[in-house]
């Protein structure tokens, strides 16, 4: 399928990030506010020039560090488990990081253990974040439906290369439309259908956002002029 919908940051992915950042915000900014409630500690207040440069120090080496372990991988194949390991890694890599740059740069610590809470609490949020957003099966945001013209061999070579869940990340494969010449010995596992109207109407009734031309013999069997009309109402052609 097109090289820009597989390549580009997808919309699961963008929805996972922007959740982390947010939640990340939330957590410092609360654990400062409640470390300073139940404790003499003077902390950085919110709208403090020193509470965005934490926040900063904070944030930064965090979405480093979860994107190095790969848990921005759109087909990352983990358990809830593997997750929880790499969260551990990013985490001890942000720590460090962010350890570094308090180091070089003249800016104080934070007072007492408020950064270790801070990083404890910041794994717990984000377990939390990951289990609602793999439960919710998140990467289905921003699929495309894809309907594949063939049933044959090319056909079931496409299924052949995506049977994996993390293979259909981007992907909803609605299925396979049979035309003439499509070999009758190697054909795809899943939906197979013998349309009954003209391939545009099908294609309109059931949301078809990308049609995969995979026919064993194309020459006079393709309905051009329904792809015409497919084209022409947005969909895309491959």
């Amino acid at each position: 399928m097109s090289h820009s919908r597989f390549h580009d940051l997808n919309l699961s992915n963008a929805t996972l990030i922007f959740a982390d950042i947010l939640v990340l915000f939330s957590i410092f900014t609360l654990s400062l506010v409640g470390i300073g409630y139940f404790s003499a500690i003077s902390l950085p207040h919110y709208g403090d020039a020193t509470f965005f440069i934490h926040l900063i120090l904070y944030t930064l080496p965090l979405q480093v560090a979860l994107l190095a372990v790969g848990l921005y991988n759109e087909k990352l194949r983990e358990n809830f488990n593997g997750i929880a390991v790499r969260l551990i890694v990013a985490l001890i890599l942000a720590y460090v990081l962010a350890s570094g740059f308090y180091f070089i740069l003249p800016i104080p610590y934070l007072p007492g253990l408020s950064r270790e809470l801070i990083f404890f609490l910041t794994f717990m949020g984000l377990m939390a974040s990951r289990f609602v957003a793999i439960s919710n099966n998140y990467e289905k945001i921003g699929q495309v439906r894809v309907l594949v013209i063939g049933a044959g061999e090319r056909a079931s070579l496409i299924e052949k290369c995506m049977r994996r869940k993390a293979d259909r990340v981007h992907v909803d494969l609605y299925g396979y439309v049979k035309i003439e010449g499509d070999s009758s010995q190697h054909t795809p596992k899943g939906t197979k259908f013998e349309l009954d109207c003209p391939l545009n109407e099908f294609v309109s009734k059931h949301k078809i956002e990308e049609i995969v031309i995979a026919a064993d013999e194309r020459r006079g069997n393709l309905p051009v002029d329904s792809l015409f009309n497919c084209k022409i109402e947005g969909v895309l052609i491959t």
